[in-house]
């Protein structure tokens, strides 16, 4: 994954969540992860993107609430806390999908910063794959400035106080690689 602040290498968790994995590539290949931006910084916790309004800065508003899958709508979760990383939990580097509540994958992901930070998340994020470098990226983003936005509608009419960060990482592009029989995106 290259981004405006660096470079990120992605394993990919094929065995343990096919569906999401295939979602998250299917996605990369169309070119539909380019142009979006790390729409949600949450400093020590976690940073997220894929969110296809985050394209457009007029919709600002509205970012986190946007997604597609290749399935042509959400997609359930595949979360088993006896397979591998369901076991590994959502430790510092982790790839996540993104949720509205059960069963609502779409597009959008997240990465965790330290365990510690996610310590308080519940098991119901399917775990996909994790960081193999570009730490340093990671960092980068997370050190985005932050402002607060409240009084964000979501599509369940929920309120929603969001924070965004004033100048979002923009992811430019996704390139996959088979170094193995799991994809990697870089």
């Amino acid at each position: 994954m290259t981004t405006d602040k660096g470079e990120i290498t992605l394993g990919l968790y094929g065995v343990d969540a096919p569906k999401t994995v295939e979602n998250f590539v299917g996605l990369a290949k169309k070119g539909f992860y380019e142009g979006t931006r790390f729409h949600r910084v949450l400093p020590g916790f976690m940073i997220q993107g894929g969110d296809p309004l985050s394209k457009d800065t007029t919709l600002r508003s509205q970012w986190g609430t946007g997604g597609e899958s290749i399935f042509g709508g959400d997609f359930a979760d595949e979360l088993n806390p006896e397979s591998p990383s369901g076991r590994l939990g959502y430790d510092a580097g982790v790839l996540a999908m993104a949720n509205r509540g059960p069963n609502t994958q779409t597009s959008q992901f997240f990465i965790v910063l330290t365990k510690q930070g996610a310590s308080h998340l519940p098991y119901a994020y399917t775990i996909f794959g994790r960081v193999l470098s570009g730490e340093e990226t990671v960092r980068a983003i997370e050190q985005t400035s932050m402002i607060t936005r409240e009084n964000m509608q979501t599509k369940e009419e929920e309120t929603l106080t969001v924070e965004l960060p004033p100048n979002p990482a923009i992811i430019q592009k996704m390139t996959l690689s088979q170094e193995s029989e799991t994809p990697t995106i870089k």
